[in-house]
């Protein structure tokens, strides 16, 4: 009996071990390899919807689009004793006093670059797939390069020259760290690739989807507004020992015929590129918008009232004169109501039931 016993010990022994051996090796059933990812067009579409999910954090409820997208000539956050100079706080950081110490400077590099990477990952993913060539996969990879491009763009008009990355981070993390590019090369790749998903003719017009997914007459009007930033002024690196290294320097963008403004400074001066070189990037931005109009799909709405109530009522815009909208998801909201407009600081009957910080005008 005892023999009996030990030899039982013995086996459930040896079974616990194999067990917890094949336990500890097992993925759970929520987690798939990336390279099986690319190789299902559900998996692939839903990917892409995770780019989308990420579009509706931090970024575009607020940080990008009102925090960083105030300094127009049409809009500012206004600026009051202390809060402009303090340098840690919208007001200050639209008022030209921003701080490296300002967090949300930092959390909008973190949070578009993480929508940059997940980007990379799915085109190289969708590359190396045997899928690569279906319409459905096309698409996706579309959608995936047309909001890379759009965040690289914003970026660039926040930061100026930054890091570009066009290629998923490798295991080694060898492709991590990297100095600034020259805002000019990143603004012209970004064109190219639109270039190539626009020629590609896989993206539905605005009349076959929702204005929540990419679409034809975004992806052109992207293009237009990227030839157009390209075209303009811009206040350049000066001329230290980084920016002459990597090409980008006030000096060296004069040497090659770009026009100084008449009211820039000698410091960091604010740059265009030549008449000529302006003209065809108008060009080309010329045409895609005619590409918007002479489709018919995009109209202008009669009134703008028109247009902000169909906001306010969470309704698309039925002209489609939006041509693409962030949707928020559930318990996610943005600041337009209580950043824009007229402050309140209790309940008021003229203009809302809460109070609202009134930052921006116009």
């Amino acid at each position: 009996m005892k023999n009996i016993f030990k030899a039982t010990i013995i086996c459930v022994s040896a079974f616990a071990l194999a067990s917890c051996s094949d336990w500890l090796d097992t993925k759970t059933d929520s987690q798939i390899e990336e390279t099986a990812l690319f190789e299902s067009v559900g998996d692939i579409q839903l990917a892409v919807n995770g780019v989308y999910a990420d579009l509706c954090a931090d970024p575009y409820d607020q940080l990008q689009t009102i925090h960083q997208g105030a300094g127009t000539d049409c809009e500012l956050i206004d600026g009051f004793a202390t809060e402009a100079e303090s340098g840690e706080n919208e007001r200050a950081g639209m008022n030209y006093n921003a701080s490296p110490g300002w967090a949300k400077i930092g959390t909008l590099w973190e949070k578009q670059y993480k929508t940059i990477e997940d980007c990379n990952r799915i085109v190289d993913g969708i590359n190396g797939s045997n899928l690569k060539n279906e319409d459905a996969v096309m698409i996706a990879s579309a959608e995936a390069r047309v909001i890379r491009a759009m965040v690289y763009l914003d970026l660039v008009r926040v930061f100026g020259d930054i890091p570009f990355r066009w290629d998923a981070a490798k295991a080694d993390r060898s492709n991590i760290n990297q100095g600034k590019t020259d805002r000019d090369i990143i603004l012209d790749e970004i064109a190219e690739d639109l270039e190539n998903v626009v020629a590609e003719n896989k993206l539905p017009w605005c009349d076959a989807v929702t204005q929540e997914h990419i679409n034809m007459g975004y992806a052109k009007g992207l293009l237009a507004n990227i030839y157009m930033t390209r075209a303009g002024y811009a206040i350049r690196e000066n001329d230290d020992e980084r920016a002459v290294a990597g090409g980008y320097s006030s000096s060296q963008k004069v040497a090659d015929g770009y026009i100084k403004a008449e009211y820039s400074d000698d410091d960091y001066q604010t740059l265009r590129p030549s008449d000529e070189k302006c003209a065809e990037l108008y060009s080309k931005a010329e045409q895609h918008l005619k590409d918007i109009i002479d489709r018919g799909i995009h109209d202008m709405n009669e009134t703008f009232a028109g247009f902000w109530e169909a906001v306010n009522k969470l309704q698309l815009d039925p002209t489609h004169e939006s041509m693409f909208e962030i949707p928020m998801g559930f318990g996610l909201k943005g600041e337009l109501g209580y950043t824009i407009g007229v402050r309140m600081n209790d309940v008021t009957k003229d203009y809302g039931f809460t109070n609202s910080s009134g930052k921006i005008k116009t």
